[in-house]
């Protein structure tokens, strides 16, 4: 059994008025297992989420509606980036050790 993370929605509701996810490409750095990614994706035009967890991205890519093309997922750490600079509109680290 999974447990229920943030019922009221107030995490996702307060990154949606501290950051304006539009039509923008964002990196989640430390996604998991895309619980929040799955959660403002709706409002990015792409995004990418990075874990070194191998076993939290493959629940990641399994809980992936089939409506979220635009969400990847990668196995990378934040300290060693392969994109260029600018490659993102928005850099999001949250709920991450």
């Amino acid at each position: 059994m999974r447990s229920i993370r943030d019922p009221e929605g107030f995490e996702v509701k307060n990154l949606l008025i501290a950051a304006e996810f539009g039509g923008r490409q964002v990196l989640e750095i430390g996604c998991g297992n895309g619980w929040l990614t799955r959660q403002y994706a709706g409002h990015a035009r792409q995004v990418i989420g990075i874990d070194p967890g191998f076993q939290d991205l493959l629940e990641a890519r399994a809980d992936q509606p089939v409506s979220m093309a635009h969400v990847t997922y990668a196995q990378l750490v934040g300290e060693n980036l392969p994109f260029p600079s600018g490659s993102f509109d928005l850099a999001l680290y949250s709920n991450s050790l």
